[in-house]
């Protein structure tokens, strides 16, 4: 982690992170429970940056609209997100955080 910031890590390099403003979805973890203004040093396996937390909900996973989802983890379909999201949870969250993060200009 970078100056004692709260790490995000990212198992991929997911498109959105191509992005200045992302979203990640992570079954609830207290960590990831910062109140707005909050800045992660986010970390996937070729680069690493820092993230401004604009927004943080939880939520229903099954509340998230389909195109969110898509955008989300890269998917075609909400079927193709739940089949990524199986990968990292041996059971699949009921309830979701939505996190909205701005990268920070360096």
């Amino acid at each position: 982690m970078s100056d004692n910031l709260p790490g995000l890590k990212f198992s991929e390099d997911w498109t959105k992170l191509e992005w200045p403003v992302f979203t990640t979805i992570r079954k609830p973890h207290p960590p990831y429970n910062g109140p707005e203004g909050t800045v992660f040093h986010v970390k996937t396996p070729t680069r690493e940056f820092n993230a401004v937390l604009l927004f943080n909900i939880e939520t229903a996973l099954d509340d998230l609209s389909d195109e969110l989802l898509c955008y989300d983890g890269d998917a075609r379909s909400r079927d193709e997100f739940l089949t990524k999201l199986n990968r990292f949870y041996r059971k699949p969250p009921v309830r979701v955080q939505l996190m909205l993060l701005r990268r920070c200009i360096t």
